[in-house]
């Protein structure tokens, strides 16, 4: 695919042909790559609507921003790849990557974010915040701080989001989901993720999760680490096979409808705060009002 590499060498727009090394702005196939630059891309940012990239690749040798403090950069790629530093240097990164991703259509989008800055450059914002059409986009959060759809009125979709770790399983990752998402499933591995919308599947294998607002669960699983139920949406399925589950946090009645514990894991409840219909302690283990 041929290659796009922006200079911003014109102005900070992305429909400006002589802001990239070629000389051309980029159409649908190209692979578009921002990297040891600082000019801030702060216009024309809806100018590339409806071409179909290749790929994305922001490096964290780019250290302008992209986007602005109140305007997506939209942009559709089957791949995108946001923070990633594969030398021995150590770039400071962008403290605002505001991306919103449209769908792409022939192909599903996969991101993966390897690192972000830990200081953003918009007060009270995370330095990545994304938004994405495609309801079959896959999201992968290695490193850094990350929100997706983070305002209220946003409503973005996508199919599965991914939270693991580089070399710090329990501080790498920092993820927040606003109220608004589509989400279907949910993997983690570390870090921790706030999760103020709803999902179908949740596997928890490592790491802190807590939900918050209004969402419902229908399954969630979890094998290691710290899990916090605050939603008042109802959980379908509840399995606790290691790890802590704590209702405890939160004050407010929760609704499990199938609860699930083995050994290896711990329920922390009471009455006051937790109803269960149907609940499996596998015949040794028992909970208790912790």
């Amino acid at each position: 695919m041929p290659e796009r590499h922006w200079t911003g060498a014109t102005d900070g727009d992305l429909g400006t042909a002589t802001n990239y090394a070629e000389g051309y702005t980029p159409v649908d196939g190209d692979d578009v790559i921002f990297e040891n630059n600082a000019v801030d891309v702060d216009a024309g940012l809806t100018d590339l609507m409806g071409v179909a990239l290749g790929s994305l690749w922001i490096a964290k040798s780019f250290t302008g921003a992209f986007g602005t403090s109140t305007h997506y950069a939209v942009l559709g790629a089957h791949e995108v790849h946001i923070g990633h530093n594969f030398g021995g240097s150590s770039p400071a990164g962008s403290g605002r990557i505001k991306l919103h991703l449209e769908n792409v259509g022939s192909a599903q989008t996969e991101v993966t974010i390897y690192d972000t800055p830990s200081s953003p450059t918009d007060a009270n914002r995370e330095p990545v915040q994304l938004l994405c059409d495609d309801p079959e986009a896959v999201i992968n959060v290695r490193k850094g701080r990350v929100a997706i759809g983070p305002d209220a009125d946003d409503a973005p979709s996508l199919h599965e989001l991914r939270v693991g770790f580089s070399t710090n399983r329990s501080a790498d990752a920092q993820v927040y989901v606003g109220p608004g998402v589509s989400l279907t499933n949910v993997k983690q591995w570390g870090g921790s993720l706030l999760l103020r919308c709803g999902a179908q599947e949740i596997i928890q294998r490592e790491g802190t999760l807590t939900t918050e607002g209004i969402g419902a669960i229908a399954s969630w699983l979890v094998e290691a680490g710290l899990a916090i139920p605050n939603a008042l949406g109802a959980i379908s399925a509840l399995d606790v096979f290691g790890g802590v589950a704590d209702f405890l946090r939160s004050p407010e009645v929760r609704n499990v409808t199938n609860l699930r514990r083995r050994a290896a894991g711990t329920v922390k409840w009471n009455s006051d705060v937790l109803q269960i219909d149907s609940l499996d302690t596998g015949g040794d283990a028992a909970l208790g009002a912790a």
